[in-house]
């Protein structure tokens, strides 16, 4: 898992299979999420999962018509492929956004 910016997204994701957490320091269901997240990460070494703060990050909010935080984007070869608002609960839950 590792933090990200704007400028890093075009080269991440051109990876086979990409997670986008977006976040926010000051909300709190995003700090809930981390240790899932994190789990997420350490079972799923073929996916790439980076958090993006939403607050540095505007354009991308903008872009990627965020409405909420935290904000959970998975791509498949560059592609969206499944998005969720909010804590989806549970890191099979998160595997799930990649079926």
């Amino acid at each position: 898992m590792m933090d990200v910016a704007e400028s890093d997204l075009e080269r991440l994701l051109g990876q086979p299979l990409v997670l986008l957490d977006i976040w926010a320091p000051w909300c709190g269901a995003c700090r809930q999420l981390e240790p899932i997240i994190q789990r997420f990460s350490d079972h799923h070494p073929t996916v790439g999962v980076y958090k993006l703060n939403a607050d540095d990050n505007p354009n991308v909010l903008r872009f990627y018509d965020v409405k909420g935080l935290p904000t959970l984007i998975a791509f498949s070869q560059g592609r969206i492929v499944d998005r969720v608002v909010g804590n989806p609960g549970s890191m099979e839950a998160i595997a799930a956004m990649f079926r």
